[in-house]
């Protein structure tokens, strides 16, 4: 059985109903004091609710639920049963397979290889004509540091790192020929 102070805390339905009782009762056309008088709710009580002060209990929400045509709260809906919708939600959410995150990407490289790394991916038909452009800068991989990739190309001899992360959705191709 409900206690008489009991909020309609938890009923997202009856919150909802609340939080636009100031438009539905300019809707119907009734002061805060006609309403006061419609559903035996203080005018004062009103006042709090439209301005979002407070919520009413389980009894005053059925008294402005009669006169709206609102779904009442019935005495079955109690806190046992909003406690066993929170038991079976989590019950739910128990079932659920945990997420699986993706596995990282991890790339391989052998020390001394020579590898052209492109900006972009490239199709098959750009590979002919970009295929010079690429091969203007061949890196040979010196090795691992941390986290980073260490090249070094091998005209110019300047170096260039690279993480796992920033080589997604680059062109990487292994040079046969060391230049």
């Amino acid at each position: 059985m409900k206690k008489e102070t009991e909020t309609i805390d938890g009923y997202e339905r009856a919150a909802r109903n609340i939080n636009n009782l100031h438009k539905s009762r300019m809707n119907r056309g009734i002061t805060q004091r006609e309403l006061s008088q419609l559903s035996g709710v203080s005018r004062r009580q009103i006042s709090e609710y439209e301005r979002g002060a407070s919520l009413p209990s389980v009894k005053n929400y059925n008294k402005l639920a009669k006169v709206f045509k609102w779904v009442a709260i019935s005495k079955t809906s109690s806190r046992s049963i909003r406690k066993s919708n929170t038991s079976n939600i989590l019950d739910d959410l128990k079932k659920l397979e945990p997420v699986k995150l993706p596995e990282a990407v991890k790339f391989t490289f052998e020390e001394g290889h020579c590898y052209s790394i492109a900006d972009r991916c490239i199709t098959d038909r750009e590979e002919n004509k970009n295929r010079e452009a690429i091969a203007d800068y061949v890196f040979r991989y010196e090795g691992k540091q941390g986290i980073h990739h260490m090249f070094r190309e091998i005209r110019g001899k300047w170096t260039r790192t690279y993480t796992d992360a920033q080589l997604i959705g680059k062109k990487i191709i292994e040079e046969v020929n060391d230049v």
